[in-house]
């Protein structure tokens, strides 16, 4: 390993091949990844941006809540300020939202090759490949990186913008570290500290995964850069090595706080995921993500969270291949010390999504790769470098083009995975397709269809499917019986509802449903009493509000039926089904300009795929037309 000079540039033939090189990697990642653009919003889009205002827009109350808030489980203002200028750019045009993930995956895989070419060029063999070598390694790492299938859940997925703003400045900390040592003065490497100080807290503002760095930057110094001397541990150069990480340290600490913070909410506790379970999880998740990037098929927008069996061949299996691996490279430290650095930071940078402190239903994800996997890019850089070394050899040059297959398969790999995040409903049955117990896949399925694609038959069956994985699961009771209210199944109905009744007596939900399903089969006094329970036992159940003032419109109350909308609204002062409702009652005791008021609202706050959204604009011209002609 070399300790005199690192520099991220390579000269010489650079000012040639460096723009070369940046134009192809450019190049094939849009003709890869330029299908996500036609993709929509996704699953988690819903909640953080169809139905969030807040961070549309860049003012100065937007920013306020985006450096203070904790929604959707993380703390990332600067992934939130991204979605704002889109949304100032795009609107809610999904188009233009996926533009700006696949314009910063493009900047990451740039990013990437300066820092391969930068980390090839501090080890012996690096030192005397030379500029071409260096930089052919650097751009195959670089595309093993970008093209790979398991980037393309953080390419396609809005909702993972937060790992591709977090990538541009860890990538830059990165750069800006390895400028600190390069036998400048004092001022010199000062400034370069500052740097990489900065872009450190810049990525960690828009996404956790740097509370790994200080750790990871250790193992850097100890290889390539050979400025860490592990045999002998308490030297000078060991102590101010030590000392130059505190900033680090501080820096992860005070945002790995607020990680946990944000993550509260999600985390599943150890009663319903043992001690047990996560560490074999771990394994699991260890052995996952290198074979996935060894062989990426069947990849899953979401692997499911099942209990893990200490007695299961694969889970022990994965326990053994870990701990012979980490053995292994430990015992060949000194023949090839670039393995045991390679994994250490695999393991360092992947531990914070391991399962230890389980958040979410998922056992892996691919997105956890992003950063994780950057390691393995660095060693196929190293190798395809070694390739390089003599162009003139037929073997060499034959194992090139290889490489080079080998990475237009994977590129090819990733056009196709695209397609699986076109809309949510392609979304979702690949998931069911990889994996047909998938209770979560199989629930969010059926909601998709009740509740967007009005596709009741199909929102029945999936739902008696998820009951079949689940018989206890009430909400799916629930939401089959409202289904069959949809059906006019109404037997099949109340059967769900008093099953989950049984099941769980003090849910608000089932008796709405009750509530519903009298309102349905003409008995209003039954459905009043059940809105009332539904209501007494959550008195912020939005959902019977807005139910029971349509019950006291129909029976001529309109001033309860007010009231109720009313409460409805100051309960969810977001929620667009009760504007509506609210402005249908202010149109039908023709109050158009409340009314028009109420339905601008409505329309307001409604997602773009809201089914009422037609109606409510027609109801809104018709009252704004009637109010002009009043006047």
């Amino acid at each position: 390993m070399r300790t005199d000079v690192v520099n991220t540039r390579v000269p010489g033939v650079s000012r040639l091949m460096e723009p070369l090189i940046v134009i192809v990697i450019l190049t094939l990642v849009y003709l890869f990844f330029a299908p996500v653009m036609k993709g929509g919003f996704i699953w988690d889009d819903e909640f953080n941006l169809l139905n969030n205002p807040n961070f549309r827009g860049l003012s100065g109350d937007h920013l306020a809540w985006m450096f203070s808030t904790f929604h959707d489980g993380n703390y990332h203002p600067l992934c939130w300020i991204s979605l704002g200028l889109d949304f100032v750019l795009w609107g809610l045009n999904p188009a233009g939202y996926h533009f700006t993930n696949l314009v910063l995956h493009g900047l990451n895989a740039v990013l990437c090759f300066y820092l391969i070419a930068a980390l090839l060029r501090c080890t012996d063999r690096g030192a005397t490949a030379g500029t071409v070598a260096i930089f052919i390694g650097a751009a195959g790492g670089a595309l093993f990186f970008a093209l790979h299938p398991l980037r393309v859940e953080t390419v396609a997925w809005i909702a993972a913008r937060g790992d591709t703003v977090c990538g541009f400045f860890y990538f830059l900390t990165l750069l800006a570290y390895l400028r600190i040592d390069n036998g400048k003065d004092s001022d010199y490497k000062s400034k370069w500290l500052w740097v990489s100080l900065l872009c450190m807290t810049c990525s960690l503002l828009s996404r956790a995964w740097g509370i790994t760095l200080p750790v990871v930057l250790l193992v850097m110094d100890w290889y390539p850069l050979g400025r860490l001397n592990l045999a002998r541990p308490w030297v000078k150069g060991n102590r101010r090595i030590l000392a130059e990480k505190i900033p680090y340290a501080l820096l992860a600490s005070v945002f790995a706080i607020l990680a946990v913070l944000a993550k509260q909410s999600s985390m599943v506790a150890i009663a319903r995921h043992s001690l047990a379970d996560r560490l074999l999880q771990s394994f699991y998740g260890l052995c996952f993500y290198v074979w996935k990037s060894l062989v990426p098929l069947d990849l899953s927008p979401l692997y499911g969270l099942t209990r893990f069996d200490t007695s299961a061949p694969g889970n022990v299996l994965c326990v053994l291949m870990i701990s012979a691996a980490t053995i292994g490279l430990l015992l060949f430290t000194r023949r090839c010390p670039w393995a045991l650095a390679a994994w250490s930071c695999y393991v360092i940078i992947i531990s914070p999504q391991l399962g230890l402190v389980q958040s979410g239903p998922q056992a892996a994800a691919d997105r956890y790769s992003h950063f994780a996997c950057l390691p393995f890019a660095v060693i196929v850089g190293g190798g395809i470098a070694e390739l390089g070394r003599k162009p003139g050899n037929w073997k060499r040059a034959a194992g090139l083009v290889v490489c080079a297959g080998l990475l237009l398969v994977l590129g090819t790999l990733s056009y196709r995975q695209t397609a699986v995040w076109r809309d949510e409903l392609s979304f979702w049955d690949r998931v069911i397709a990889l994996d047909a117990q998938n209770d979560v896949g199989v629930n969010m399925r059926a909601r998709l269809k009740f509740e967007v694609l009005g596709d009741l038959i199909g929102a029945e069956a999936d739902y008696s499917r998820a009951l079949g994985l689940d018989p206890g699961n009430v909400t799916a009771l629930v939401n089959r019986g409202l289904v069959r209210l949809g059906l006019e199944k109404f037997e099949g109905a109340a059967t769900d509802f008093e099953s989950a009744a049984r099941l769980k007596e003090k849910r608000p939900e089932v008796y709405n449903g009750i509530g519903l399903l009298h309102y349905r089969q003409g008995r209003p006094q039954q459905a009043l009493q059940a809105y009332d329970k539904a209501i007494r036992l959550s008195p912020d159940f939005v959902d019977s509000y807005i139910n029971r003032a349509l019950l006291y419109k129909d029976r001529g109350n309109p001033a309860a039926a007010l009231a109720d909308l009313n409460n409805a609204i100051r309960l969810d002062p977001e929620s667009a089904e009760a504007y509506a409702n609210r402005g249908a009652l202010h149109q039908a005791q023709n109050e158009n300009v409340p009314a028009a008021r109420d339905y601008r609202t409505a329309l307001r706050f409604a997602p773009e795929n809201w089914p009422f959204r037609q109606k409510v604009v027609q109801n809104l011209l018709r009252v704004t037309a009637q109010q002009a002609t009043r006047e």
